[in-house]
């Protein structure tokens, strides 16, 4: 027997440990894991000595770009990033104002027209008859759905009436029965927009985003939702946890029987509001202090949070105008894995195993894709990246593999760096080149 590819002398990482083995690659999937000599002989062998071997990441919040560009090159882009930072599988969410399940069968096609790595779906619930259509996208292989609790009044999305606490109850209600998933941004519109009226009147120049939607603003928002879920018996998951007490919350609720999984956000882990400049690092929930980054790594390392997403939403700039106007988000998917390797991994915050288990095995398990992705074991995907961790580099937007007018992390010194991505067996980048063929990616549809 010979197989098509071979990845010898890595050393493998699992969340449960480390291994000297080789990967063998059949088919588009892993036909078996263990010692060189055990394996079958290859069409091509790659050479990890020295490196190590991680099943591709699985991001679980991506945005595409929404307003300069079409949707088959948003969604070329992105992937273009993923694959450049390790990033095999990225979950982006449908949001439509009308039927979710019509829009679904459009992203999917486009998608598989444009992308280089895999991807499934969140779906977006913005109004009360899209509640209806959430048992019909669970047969669709869409099992998550999102709430953004502080989309309304002056914050509502042009066409959407307000996302409220109502709205979510009842989504809640209905996801609880299915064994489905309610996703939630946890900001409390009542705290922010008075407070950055207060701001604003006041004509406050050194003022931050921070200022106006501050940690007790998120805090209350998530001891809200998290209640929510415990009256309806319904599985939530908690994105972009910006917060030192975050932790805190989360573990009283699953003390209460909360059924709560946690995420938080490499910019939140290695940035703060006085890092960058304050119109282009605008985001939501906000850039906080020192203590909630170093709080978010403890919480990151004991469990308590259970995955790291990149939040990727690539602006232009004429979207950053001033900071009151400017619209929320920044790039991310490209530099998540170096910015764990580099500011989790090597300063000891946590294990390259732990990053195995947040940002590749636990996703997939969340989301419905294990073990067909997520793993390092015969018969998944061959989905996976080789890591240098001695590899020093400069992240520098101009080398970046989507089209950012900006990038938080510009200028930054990391160590630790993906050389090279494989997606079902095919090498989709190496040394930083993309080399795999737009519309090979694929929809993955999770199951309960």
């Amino acid at each position: 027997m010979t197989v098509k590819l071979r990845i010898d002398g890595g050393t493998l990482v699992t969340p449960r440990g480390r291994m000297r083995a080789g990967v063998a690659i059949g088919d588009g999937e892993i036909v078996a894991v263990g010692k060189e000599s055990d394996l079958p002989k290859a069409d091509r062998v790659i050479d990890a000595y020295g490196k190590h071997v991680l099943p591709g990441l699985v991001d679980p919040h991506v945005h595409f770009r929404y307003m300069d560009t079409s949707l088959d090159e948003s969604f070329g882009l992105m992937t273009r990033s993923a694959a450049a930072g390790g990033v095999t599988t990225v979950i982006p969410f449908i949001a439509s104002l009308e039927s979710i399940s019509t829009s679904l069968d459009v992203f999917r096609q486009i998608y598989e027209m444009a992308a280089h790595v895999d991807c499934s779906f969140h779906a977006v619930i913005f109004k009360a008859e899209q509640i209806s259509e959430i048992k019909t996208l669970i047969r669709e292989g869409i099992t998550s759905f999102k709430f953004l609790l502080p989309y309304k009044g002056t914050e509502a999305l042009p066409g959407v009436g307000d996302i409220d606490e109502g709205l979510i109850y009842m989504g809640m209600r209905e996801i609880a029965p299915t064994g489905a998933l309610a996703m939630v941004h946890c900001e409390s519109y009542d705290i922010f927009s008075q407070l950055r009226r207060q701001i604003i009147s006041k004509g406050s120049p050194d003022a931050h985003w921070h200022d106006a939607r501050p940690n007790e603003c998120e805090a209350h928002a998530i001891a809200t939702v998290s209640h929510l879920a415990k009256l309806t018996r319904c599985p939530l998951y908690v994105v972009h946890i910006s917060i030192k007490e975050g932790g805190d919350i989360v573990r009283r609720a699953r003390a209460e029987g909360v059924r709560v999984w946690a995420e938080t956000c490499p910019q939140y882990l290695t940035l703060t509001r006085f890092d960058t400049d304050k119109v282009w690092g605008k985001v939501n929930p906000p850039l906080r202090g020192k203590e909630d980054n170093e709080a978010l790594w403890r919480e990151l390392g004991a469990g308590t949070f259970d995955c790291v997403g990149s939040d990727h939403c690539p602006l232009a700039a004429h979207e950053k105008t001033d900071l009151w106007n400017a619209k929320p988000g920044m790039p991310g998917v490209e530099t998540m894995l170096p910015l764990m390797l580099s500011k989790g991994v090597n300063p000891g915050h946590i294990t390259l195993e732990r990053v195995v288990e947040v940002c590749s095995e636990n996703p997939a398990r969340i989301f419905g894709l294990y073990p067909r992705k997520g793993t390092l074991q015969a018969g998944s995907d061959a989905d996976i990246v080789i890591v240098d961790m001695e590899r020093e580099e400069k992240l520098d937007v101009k080398r970046m593999h989507d089209v950012y007018s900006y990038c938080a992390y510009d200028g930054m010194k990391v160590k630790g760096w993906p050389v090279m991505t494989l997606v079902r067996g095919e090498i989709v980048m190496e040394e930083g080149k993309i080399i795999g063929q737009s519309g090979y990616g694929k929809f993955v549809a999770a199951t309960l």
